[in-house]
C-alpha cells in the first residue's frame, strides 16, 4: 500500500472537524475591467475619436456664421478571443479513500486557477 493512500485513511479524532489551508482573497479584476459576454469568438468594437474631448470655440456674434466642426471618422477594432482551460487529475484510488469529495476540490482548484490567471492578466494591463 502506498504511503499516500495510507495517509488518506488516517483520521485524527481531535482535528477531525478542523482543516487548515490557504484561501484566496476576493478578486477585484472584474470591478476594474468588467467581463463582456459574447456568443462569438471574434467581433469588431467601434472606436470613436477624441472629438468629444476637444474644447471648441462656441461663441459667435449676432449675424455671424455658425462655428462649424467636422465629425470624427469611425473605425473598428477587431477582437479575437483566446480560450483558457485547466484540468486537475484525480486518481480513482485517491478519490475512493479520501475523507472529503476530492473531485469537487479538484474542480474548485481548476476554476480558481483560471480565475487567478484572469486576475493577474488584468493587473498587468492596469499597471
Amino acid at each position: 500500500m502506498s504511503l499516500h493512500l495510507k495517509n488518506l485513511r488516517e483520521k485524527d479524532e481531535v482535528l477531525s472537524k478542523l482543516a487548515q489551508g490557504y484561501m484566496q482573497a476576493n478578486y477585484i479584476g472584474e470591478q476594474v475591467m468588467p467581463v463582456v459576454y459574447t456568443d462569438k469568438e471574434g467581433f469588431k468594437v467601434p472606436v470613436f475619436g477624441k472629438g468629444a474631448y476637444v474644447e471648441y470655440e462656441t461663441e459667435r456674434a449676432v449675424g455671424a456664421a455658425s462655428n462649424v466642426i467636422t465629425m470624427d471618422g469611425h473605425s473598428y477594432l477587431p477582437v479575437v478571443l483566446d480560450e483558457h482551460d485547466l484540468a486537475v487529475g484525480v486518481d480513482y484510488r485517491e478519490a475512493h479513500e479520501s475523507l472529503f469529495d476530492i473531485k469537487a476540490k479538484a474542480a474548485r482548484r481548476a476554476t480558481t486557477g483560471v480565475q487567478l490567471r484572469q486576475e493577474v492578466d488584468i493587473a498587468r494591463l492596469v499597471q
